[in-house]
């Protein structure tokens, strides 16, 4: 069974990430900023804000919403194959 997830974040909170990056390597604030509202912001309302309509759940508050991530961990099919194996390792061989 696939869910699709839409982290929904204010762009503008989950673009200001980038800013460290950049800055360590020298670009001034006003060259970061310009970019973001030439390039990053309209990207991103034209290609990713548009998806959200295609999500089956749309976890609002960004990454810091842990009521909402902290299920999605625990239903992750990946983790199944490990909790199996981890199961198996402490059974009593014969």
């Amino acid at each position: 069974m696939d869910i699709k997830l839409y982290v929904d974040a204010d762009s503008d909170v989950a673009s200001s990430g980038a800013a460290p990056g950049p800055l360590e390597r020298g670009r001034s604030v006003d060259s970061i900023l310009r970019q973001y509202e030439d390039s990053v912001r309209p990207m991103y309302l034209e290609f990713v804000e548009p998806t959200k309509r295609f999500a089956d759940v749309i976890i609002p508050g960004g990454g810091h919403n842990k009521v909402a991530i902290e299920p999605g961990e625990d239903q992750d099919p990946r983790a199944a194959p490990r909790a199996r194996r981890d199961a198996a390792a402490t059974v009593p061989q014969a």
